[in-house]
């Protein structure tokens, strides 16, 4: 009987183990990471950029929120050249970069998740210049550049 017990007592421990762990990764993966699978892509019209181009701009910003936003949720990116065409090329000029492209998004940061409101930070600006290679992140959040 005490081996039985014993076996028993050594599962339950053993469960209570990999119970432990999991709630862990769970949390490593919730809360130290930007969370960016549900968001959404929208893309204007450009007659400057091409669609990839403007997705690799959006993946780059995707890639540092995960990176950047832990516990955070991305809803979505958009682009609108007619809104922004004027402070890209100043952006661009500020940087000595031939183009710039600039995304506004929308997110809700952990603590409000946790809150339980629904307040997200909205138009929260994504720029990011390049000389004819990839991307770079300049500057995120609502900084504006004087005209």
């Amino acid at each position: 009987m005490k081996d039985k017990t014993r076996k028993i007592l050594i599962l339950v421990f053993i469960l209570i183990l990999v119970g432990m762990a999991a709630e862990i990764a769970v949390y490593m993966t919730y809360h130290l990471m930007g969370h960016v699978r549900d968001s959404e892509t929208s893309i204007g019209t450009s007659q400057v950029y091409t669609e990839k181009e403007i997705r690799d701009a959006a993946e780059d910003v995707e890639d540092y929120f995960k990176k950047n936003f832990a516990g955070c949720k991305l809803r979505y990116l958009s682009y609108d050249e007619d809104r922004t065409w004027d402070e890209q090329l100043r952006w661009a000029e500020k940087y000595g970069e031939e183009q710039a492209i600039i995304l506004y998004s929308e997110y809700v940061p952990y603590y409000v998740q946790r809150l339980g409101s629904a307040e997200p930070m909205t138009d929260f600006r994504w720029i990011l210049t390049r000389s004819g290679g990839k991307w770079t992140l300049r500057v995120c959040g609502y900084e504006q550049i004087d005209s």
